[in-house]
């Protein structure tokens, strides 16, 4: 399997649960990247505004984090992974259903995907939905969606 780096929200729940996932998809070693909603800086901060120069600010170390992962350990994969019930996005938006925050969360990975395709054209971009069945994340759902 080619090297790989990881997107992914610093959710706790997900600890156990993803890493064994990405074992089971051959990903027996990656460079984990975790924030907040995690790539919901990438698709979001797009513009420097003073009131949003936090959410820009992440998005420069993301890309960063990424841009080193590249050149240092020669990452060819990129896993781009959201969840359900995500505290950032919650934070953020005011959904009106699972089905609403699932959409946006699903939206954002996809301008992500072209966010990343455009600064660094060779790497593979794939798109994981996680959705936790439970409070505690010991019942969890990986669906790669791209």
């Amino acid at each position: 399997m080619s090297v790989s780096a990881v997107f992914r929200c610093m959710d706790s729940r997900l600890n156990g649960r993803f890493g064994d996932w990405l074992r089971g998809k051959g990903f027996e070693s990656s460079d984990m990247i975790s924030i907040t909603g995690s790539t919901l800086a990438i698709a979001q901060g797009s513009i420097w505004l003073p009131w949003r120069w936090s959410l820009w600010m992440e998005k420069v170390v993301l890309m960063r984090q990424l841009h080193l992962a590249v050149q240092l350990h020669g990452v060819t994969i990129i896993v781009v992974a959201h969840h359900s019930t995500c505290g950032a996005y919650a934070r953020r938006h005011c959904f009106s259903s699972f089905k609403k925050e699932k959409e946006k969360q699903l939206a954002d990975m996809k301008k992500t995907k072209k966010i990343i395709n455009r600064k660094f054209p060779g790497l593979t971009v794939m798109l994981v939905w996680t959705e936790l069945q439970d409070n505690d994340g010991k019942n969890v759902c990986f669906s790669v969606i791209e």
